[in-house]
């Protein structure tokens, strides 16, 4: 089945990522960051809610091991996103602080990669190998998903 899914990451999340280029995907992050955080910031504090945008910046900063290992960081293939996400007894106001310094991270990061290596391929746990484009796409995909799911 892993097979699967690693050929359907590709299509989702590579794919779509090579018509963009590096300074489209940063903008693409960060104008999607405006806009999560204009969405959360109206939202109702539920716990459903918080287990939501818990989930979308455990995600986010665990992604940024993975990409940090094009910049020198050791690959911890077997870890999951849990050591990442914040307790969803974290306060409403610093999930969106969380999230905020998350994704400039995230966009720090990526310029710090070179441009030509937006095509090496890091390991996702369920999706496969993606290239840092795809990574980038994934982030952006991910959060928009879940965040459909505040009310």
């Amino acid at each position: 089945m892993s097979w699967l899914m690693h050929t359907v990451g590709g299509f989702i999340f590579d794919r779509p990522a090579q018509k963009y280029s590096k300074d489209a995907l940063l903008g693409r992050l960060e104008t999607q960051q405006t806009k999560l955080l204009e969405k959360f910031r109206a939202c109702p504090q539920t716990p459903r809610n918080t287990a939501v945008f818990t989930h979308i910046i455990g995600i986010e900063r665990w992604a940024h091991t993975r990409l940090r290992t094009l910049l020198g960081s050791p690959l911890r293939a077997e870890e999951e996103y849990n050591n990442y996400r914040p307790a969803n007894t974290t306060p409403f106001y610093e999930l969106l602080t969380a999230f905020e310094d998350a994704r400039n991270e995230t966009v720090a990061i990526a310029r710090a990669i070179p441009a030509a290596d937006y095509q090496q391929r890091i390991p996702h746990n369920q999706w496969g190998q993606l290239t840092v484009a795809g990574w980038l796409n994934y982030l952006i995909v991910h959060a928009g998903a879940e965040s459909q799911k505040v009310r």
